[in-house]
């Protein structure tokens, strides 16, 4: 069925990529990609949506961030990139194991 050239897995011999176990990798590797992109591109809106439900004002006091806009900067300004992509080891593990 694949020839050397166009085995996706160069590495591992024709037989084992027609015995459907090659499908098992390449959708292993789909899974991975899948939940990695969706992570990366999802984990910044979701730290910024928790901290602003979780920000508790004491009365009278003004809130930490002016919106949604300014608690991008914030974080970004105070913590770094870094800040916008807390706790993304743990769900991205989850988020690869779900899509496998």
């Amino acid at each position: 069925m694949w020839s050397e050239l166009d085995s996706p897995f160069p590495f591992v011999s024709s037989s084992v990529v027609d015995s459907g176990f090659g499908l098992l990798l390449v959708r292993i590797a789909a899974g991975c990609t899948t939940g990695t992109l969706a992570i990366l591109s999802a984990q910044p809106t979701d730290v910024v949506k928790i901290r602003m439900q979780a920000e508790v004002v004491a009365q009278g006091a003004g809130s930490r961030y002016r919106g949604v806009m300014d608690a991008y900067r914030t974080i970004g300004r105070t913590e770094g990139v870094r800040g916008l992509y807390k706790g993304e080891d743990t769900i991205l593990m989850d988020i690869m194991m779900m899509t496998i």
